[in-house]
């Protein structure tokens, strides 16, 4: 048997040391990220790092893996922690939902954001006819989706739209009656949001759709918390069933977000259900939850799922929420 040639085993070594090195360095971007995600309230960039806690984890129970292979204790054990704290942000999202009331029937609830230049209109259109919700929001409507909108006004006969040729137009579409519907002015750059009123199951109930800037930088990140702030106190003043829709841009770990929970009394309808996330991301590897319904103590969620691909970089967003009957001769009004 031939000798192993010479400098076999150092390129061995050589490749194990650049595997490990990545490795360090890869679980170092997660850590640092995981620390940036809790310091969200210091400054908006290091608010950035919360919404990737799958992500974090992922990658660190990989490196982990590696570390401990390669006898890197240390490594492995900084690695162990930060999926650890990782996992405790994502494990409530897994708790079992609370059963339904008997016998009642749902308000079934839809957020898509439209995508304003996604020319899928008839996909869209046959989408939201087979899913019948009761209740839709729908964002980045331009006039071209205003027009589509309005065909589907046989199933969907209540309608206000506030549509827009950049990527905040806005519309909730009904099959019961609005008590009240209106154009709300949120922003200080005038995105438009909406309110409605509907009675369901012996209920009145506030729904406010809403879709604020994006955090792109310092002062897009101001509009969006501020906007968030003033959703808060808002809907934290108001009695009775309430719900907010809306792709807001934020994660269920963001700062601000966190802190619209606090403020309006509101719960994120994605717990007991999984992550569940609406916005692709590029490449598909950065998938978040960034389109919401949000709901008050008074509901229950029986069910929540994201629809398919439309031809936008979101997906639709699908829940039925339960309310205890307030008095047994009121209509459901459910046409």
């Amino acid at each position: 048997m031939s000798p192993p040639p010479q400098g076999s085993g150092s390129l061995g070594r050589a490749l194990k040391a650049h595997a490990l090195g990545l490795a360090q360095a890869v679980v170092l971007v997660a850590i640092v990220g995981s620390l940036m995600g809790h310091l969200g309230a210091l400054w908006w960039f290091f608010d950035l790092g919360s919404h990737f806690r799958l992500q974090y984890l992922g990658i660190l129970m990989a490196g982990g893996a590696v570390f401990l292979l390669a006898r890197e204790w240390i490594w492995a054990g900084t690695a162990g922690l930060f999926a650890i704290v990782n996992a405790a942000s994502i494990l409530p999202f897994y708790d079992p939902p609370l059963p339904p009331p008997a016998g009642e029937a749902p308000l079934r609830v839809l957020v898509f954001n439209l995508l304003s230049y996604n020319s899928h209109y008839r996909q869209v259109q046959d989408y939201l006819r087979a899913q019948s919700p009761d209740l839709l929001l729908l964002l980045e409507v331009d006039s071209a989706w205003a027009r589509a909108l309005g065909e589907l006004s046989p199933q969907f006969p209540h309608q206000f739209q506030a549509p827009r040729e950049d990527n905040f137009g806005i519309a909730i579409l009904s099959r019961i009656p609005f008590d009240d519907v209106r154009s709300l002015d949120l922003s200080p750059i005038g995105i438009p949001s909406i309110e409605a009123q509907v009675q369901w199951g012996g209920h009145s109930i506030v729904i406010v759709g809403t879709h604020p800037v994006p955090p792109g930088g310092a002062a897009a990140a101001r509009l969006r918390d501020g906007q968030l702030s003033d959703l808060g106190r808002r809907l934290g003043g108001r009695a009775g069933p309430r719900l907010l829709l809306g792709d807001l841009n934020a994660t269920a770990w963001s700062h601000p977000f966190q802190q619209l929970l606090r403020d309006s009394g509101l719960r994120d309808s994605m717990r007991g259900f999984g992550l569940q996330p609406t916005w692709l991301g590029p490449f598909g590897l950065f998938r978040l939850a960034i389109d919401h319904i949000l709901v008050s103590p008074e509901f229950t969620v029986c069910r929540r799922e994201v629809g398919p691909g439309l031809g936008s970089d979101h997906r639709p967003l699908i829940a039925e929420l339960a309310l205890p009957r307030r008095s047994p001769g009121a209509s459901n009004a459910r046409q």
